[in-house]
């Protein structure tokens, strides 16, 4: 036993997940807005993106921190440059 506690589902996380995922709920908040400006749903562009569609749903809601290849390939499904998913977001340095 090394005395570490399991590791929380994403279901489990607290509703306020905290500065250090204000990232990813930003990067998610994006590629929804993307995905409805073009009607298409979470199994559209999981396909597309060779994704499935739980795991857009993941990202989409801030639950999970995608990989580079990940964002690239949303960025070729909604057909948007991998930049968008950052162009507005800004980190406050106190």
């Amino acid at each position: 036993m090394s005395g570490r506690r399991p590791a929380a589902s994403g279901t489990d996380a607290p509703a306020t997940a905290g500065p250090d995922k204000a990232l990813e709920r930003y990067i998610g908040a994006v590629i929804r807005q993307a995905r409805q400006r073009q009607s298409l749903t979470m199994a559209d562009v999981g396909g597309l993106a060779g994704l499935s569609t739980g795991m857009v749903s993941k990202i989409e809601n801030g639950q999970t921190s995608p990989s580079l290849s990940t964002l690239k390939a949303l960025a070729g499904a909604l057909n948007v440059p991998i930049s968008v998913f950052f162009q507005d977001f800004e980190v406050r340095r106190d």
